[in-house]
């Protein structure tokens, strides 16, 4: 059997011999065949001529599928969102028959008409589209979603100069528009343009990453470096709470010396036992992300892409968008880590080179001193004991008082440096790793923050000859302060009646809900598929309806972007206002979002790929 793509491009026409186009050729037949774009009061028999056109094309099976699934989700159901989630269940003939039904019951709504023409243009009856796409467009001008998929149907029509306009439109309005952009870096590759192409793919990469986009940048001899990237959440200043550590002062007297030396030992001996502590707890858990990996490379060895099951993930969802990131943090951002690193320890190992000239000085100074006062020491001798002390003293004083405060100062600099590290580390390794991992490495990392807190080089001195001690305040007794425990806080949903999306650091996944039925199918491998687009989403009190669907630039409390390619969801993002709580279950600080696909307002941007073309081969308006 020919695989989905290359059967829906041989029903379109397309020579499967030849090398894959990166753009559709120019079709005169079905530029010839677009409609005039009806008035408004026309709009609503032009979409009942449309629907009627689209059921020559979906069987009665797959419309009593539809059917089914609809009503297995209660009345409650947003058809037209449904039919987003069917589309992107990869039911798409399933989609488009319900979509059709959505614009003929409400022949008004921008976002189900957008929608609707969005299906029908990847489906390629882009010919068909277009009339509503202009309508929409006269109704909602300056709107980057409808001068979007205007010009992903020109493009899909092989007019790329008309497609170049619109799609500039949409990019004018919003700069980052990531299909938009796509679409304009597949036009310039076909004039063998890369370098414009280039800067297109990186501007759609920093709007919506794939590693797709980043493949296709690197045939351009480029390689992306997530200065611009966005990863879901925030990033926290000390996720890990390491800045509550504390430690006792650089003594810079020999009488702190005394005092503070037993309270460095007592904070070393503390930060041993709990390295050991957690050096037992890291070895159990690497152990256990060990088998863990191991079943996930069984499950991936096994699968079998012809079971109509969702493919075991490799990777977490945003994994390799973080590990881009994190380059980017470790070679490139203020000079790169390493750049940082090693100058922070040259800058170490210059103090300990002063503090070595330093302690030399000390040395000849405590043997002159002694020189002088031991003549003077003994029977019969004058014995200035007070006197040998107090010099004695002030020659170590002195040394503690030069040497201390330049290891405090380097060392500082040396924390603050694993302080910023570890916990952006952290930060891009939640999504990069899987949970069990991740404990791991926050494991190793607060024995890393221990180990660079008992190590500080700290200089301690005695008290000279004869000199009286004086009584010892015992050690304070404070326990070391505890770690924060930083864990994935991004969590979202998104219910479009008949498919749910569901999004965390370690999980992106979508599914069909099948409510209380049976539900049974078999695997079409020519029409069961995925097409490339992406969802701007919003919920809760919206500005700005007055412009029609929802686009990039809208602004709403609550707003979502998703994006897939041909093969899986690759991006889904969910921001919100604080303190928001209508339309999500977002409050100050809780990065968990759920939109109810009942009342999310969805504005679908098609991409430009060619692989859902043959869908709507042929179908026309009588």
């Amino acid at each position: 059997m020919l695989n989905n793509a290359q059967g829906l491009m041989q029903a379109a026409g397309m020579d499967m011999n030849a090398e894959e186009p990166i753009v559709p050729k120019k079709n005169p037949a079905k530029i010839a065949a677009i409609p005039a774009t009806p008035a408004a009061a026309a709009m609503p028999a032009y979409l009942q001529k449309l629907q009627a056109a689209i059921a020559t094309k979906i069987s009665a099976a797959d419309k009593a599928e539809a059917d089914k699934l609809l009503q297995a989700n209660g009345s409650n159901v947003n058809a037209a969102n449904a039919a987003v989630g069917l589309w992107m269940g990869k039911m798409p003939l399933q989609a488009l028959y319900v979509m059709s039904k959505a614009a003929v019951a409400d022949a008004t709504n921008p976002n189900t008409l957008n929608n609707y023409a969005s299906m029908l243009s990847m489906a390629g009856a882009e010919q068909l589209a277009l009339p509503i796409l202009q309508r929409l467009n006269q109704q909602y001008p300056r709107n980057s979603t409808i001068l979007n998929n205007i010009g992903q149907a020109w493009l899909g029509l092989g007019d790329l100069l008309k497609a170049e306009q619109y799609l500039d439109s949409a990019i004018r309005i919003y700069p980052g528009h990531s299909q938009a952009n796509l679409a304009k870096a597949n036009i310039a590759e076909s004039k063998g343009n890369t370098k414009a192409a280039a800067e297109a793919i990186r501007k759609s990469l920093d709007e919506s990453f794939s590693n797709d986009k980043v493949n296709q940048l690197r045939k351009y001899g480029e390689r992306y470096n997530g200065s611009n990237l966005r990863l879901p959440s925030s990033m926290p200043a000390d996720a890990l709470g390491l800045h509550r550590f504390t430690w006792p002062a650089y003594p810079v007297t020999v009488e702190q010396s005394q005092l503070l030396e037993k309270e460095w030992q007592q904070l070393k001996e503390q930060c041993r036992k709990e390295g050991e502590v957690l050096k037992q707890k890291f070895e159990r858990t690497q152990q256990q992300a060990f088998e863990e990996q191991e079943q996930r490379n069984k499950a991936l060895f096994a699968y079998n892409p012809l079971s109509g099951a969702p493919p075991p993930q490799p990777l977490p969802p945003f994994a390799e968008a973080a590990s881009i990131k994190l380059r980017y943090y470790i070679e490139d951002k203020d000079g790169g880590q390493q750049f940082r690193i090693q100058k922070l320890a040259q800058a170490m190992a210059d103090a300990h080179q002063k503090v070595a000239l330093l302690d030399q000085q000390r040395q000849a100074d405590l043997k002159a001193v002694q020189e002088k006062y031991d003549p003077l020491i003994g029977e019969g001798r004058p014995n200035p004991l007070e006197a040998y002390c107090a010099e004695y003293n002030a020659v170590n004083s002195k040394f503690l008082a030069a040497a201390n405060p330049l290891l405090e100062r380097s060392y500082k600099n040396w924390l603050d440096e694993n302080l910023r590290r570890l916990n952006n580390e952290m930060y891009y390794y939640q999504y990069i790793q899987w949970p069990t991992q991740f404990e791991a490495t926050k494991l190793q990392a607060k024995i890393s923050w221990l180990s660079a807190i008992a190590d500080q080089p700290v200089q301690f001195a005695a008290l000279g000859p004869f000199c009286k001690s004086k009584p010892q305040t015992p050690p304070s007794g404070k326990g070391l302060a505890e770690f924060d425990d930083i864990a994935c806080q991004y969590n979202s949903t998104m219910d479009l009646g008949v498919f749910q999306i569901t999004s965390n650091c370690s999980r992106l996944s979508g599914h069909i809900k099948l409510g209380p039925v049976e539900y049974n199918r078999k695997i079409d491998m020519d029409k069961d598929i995925l097409l490339a687009a992406s969802l701007e989403v919003t919920a809760g009190v919206s500005k700005g309806w007055e412009k029609g669907p929802v686009a990039a630039e809208a602004k709403a409390e609550v707003r979502g972007k998703l994006e897939w390619n041909e093969k899986q969801m690759t991006n889904w993002t969910v921001t919100a206002d604080a303190g928001v709580s209508v339309g999500s279950n977002l409050g100050y600080g809780d990065k968990s979002i759920e939109i109810a696909g009942a009342t999310a307002q969805i504005g679908m941007n098609s991409g430009p790929s060619l692989s859902g073309r043959g869908l709507l081969q042929g179908v026309q308006i009588k």
